[in-house]
């Protein structure tokens, strides 16, 4: 396919032009849409199910995951901290506030892997709101994951760079495999949505692009990712696993490994992401989705209407209101991950106050609103 190898060449260019982006230490945030297909109820996910998978992910990615202390120590120096970071979107693409999740029942069976019936090549259902399916949103600004039912024993699939139309390219996962919350093993951890963000990124199986042909003759194209003739699926091994004269990197990412197994992805599938992340998959790095909606009321925190008592703080958030300032307003606590760790609600005639000495140190975003006004600001907390 043309379009394949034109992207394999650009990906070799990039990584050959770009060996400094691996030393640079720029950690990427990219916004993320959550677009929930449902016909059952049990298939349309709890805000906190999808929460899970994007911890999952953000941990996945910057190799905090706890299974990374199991990588055999042959493996141990190729273990890469990818630096990139997953948010679920704050703005949709017409510029209002969002939690980046859509939620759209249907009626269609085996959503996500029913096709239209158009003479020639048909559209996918899920991604056309007409069709018993959602819309994406602009899928150069953000990585759009459809979560609908897929039938028989597939859960998830992805679009690798260039490759899809541009109103279906993204990921779709079956709500068996997503997040870490009423989901049974072996794939109940999140691992499927990683393994597709890495073909989304460009990323093959480390067998290679046959998965019909599990020969030692063809492999990913990544150094550091031993060839091997099997996929793992339904398997959690145990080191070694000799295969190809070599043993076999089973519990990386890439694999179909039990999700308890997985671990890593390594420095030669970071270099390729990256190439991807900073060619075909630009359009990511200019989105402003993960970044909250300010307004004028931001004022309000300038001419001390609202005063934060301690920033930065320790051990508890404390907000002050002027005597004028009587409203009834909703108050969320973001991490810099997207992640909402308090919501609550404050009279501003009271002195508002909440521990906070147990969260992790680092900025976070206090957002307050009601009808009338929107107010952001900065919180850090330290210890």
């Amino acid at each position: 396919m043309q379009q394949r190898e034109e992207l394999e060449q650009l990906t070799r260019n990039w990584m050959v032009e770009n060996k400094d982006r691996l030393t640079s230490r720029v950690v990427v945030t990219i916004p993320v849409v959550v677009h929930i297909v449902w016909r059952s109820p049990e298939e349309n996910l709890t805000d906190a199910q999808i929460q899970s998978q994007l911890e999952v992910l953000n941990r996945d990615f910057r190799a905090k995951n706890t299974e990374i202390s199991t990588v055999p120590t042959i493996f141990k120096p190729a273990i890469a901290d990818v630096e990139i970071e997953f948010c679920l979107a704050r703005r949709t693409p017409d510029g209002r506030a969002t939690t980046g999740i859509t939620r759209t029942p249907t009626n269609v069976t085996n959503v996500a892997t029913h096709f239209t019936p158009f003479i020639g090549e048909g559209l996918r259902t899920i991604c056309y709101t007409d069709f018993g399916g959602q819309d994406a949103w602009d899928t150069k600004q953000y990585l759009n994951i459809w979560v609908g039912k897929f039938g028989a024993n597939i859960l998830g699939q992805a679009d690798f760079p260039t490759i899809a139309k541009p109103a279906e390219d993204g990921i779709r996962l079956d709500p068996r495999a997503f997040g870490t919350i009423n989901v049974n093993p072996p794939y109940h951890l999140g691992r499927t949505l990683t393994h597709e963000i890495g073909h989304y990124f460009n990323l093959f199986h480390p067998w290679g692009t046959m998965d019909e042909n599990l020969t030692c003759t063809n492999d990913d194209g990544i150094a550091d990712t031993p060839r091997q003739s099997a996929t793992f699926r339904n398997q959690c091994p145990t080191h070694p696993q000799l295969l190809c004269g070599t043993a076999s990197m089973f519990m990386n990412f890439m694999n179909y490994t039990n999700d308890a197994c997985l671990a890593m992805f390594t420095k030669g599938q970071k270099e390729r992401m990256l190439a991807a992340l900073y060619g075909s998959r630009g359009g990511l790095l200019s989105s402003q989705a993960c970044q909250p909606i300010l307004t004028g009321t931001t004022q309000l925190f300038k001419d001390k209407r609202v005063q934060i008592l301690g920033n930065p703080t320790a051990g508890q958030l404390s907000l002050q209101a002027s005597a004028d300032l009587q409203e009834r307003v909703d108050l969320q606590l973001i991490n810099s991950q997207g992640q909402i760790v308090v919501q609550d609600r404050w009279h501003t005639s009271t002195i508002y106050t909440k521990s906070v000495s147990t969260f992790s140190p680092g900025i976070y975003f206090l957002i307050l609103k009601n009808d009338y006004f929107y107010l952001y600001e900065k919180i850090v907390i330290s210890r």
